[in-house]
């Protein structure tokens, strides 16, 4: 089941992460359970990817 989820998330984490690349980010992480991802981006570029509509939630990394 797990290798089930992890499989049809790939293609759309491969585009996400191209994404991100050029916001000047790098994914560090992606998880099976939820759809989502643990990155570094610079934060000027937090404001872009707010504002798109394929994004739900950010949430800072503690002391930023």
């Amino acid at each position: 089941m797990i290798g089930d989820i992890k499989a049809r998330r790939a293609d759309f984490y491969k585009q996400q992460s191209a994404q991100l690349e050029q916001l000047g980010g790098k994914v560090m992480n992606t998880y099976w359970l939820i759809q989502g991802a643990h990155v570094t981006l610079p934060l000027e570029a937090v404001k872009r990817l707010s504002a798109d509509d394929q994004v739900r939630y950010l949430e800072l990394a503690d002391g930023v």
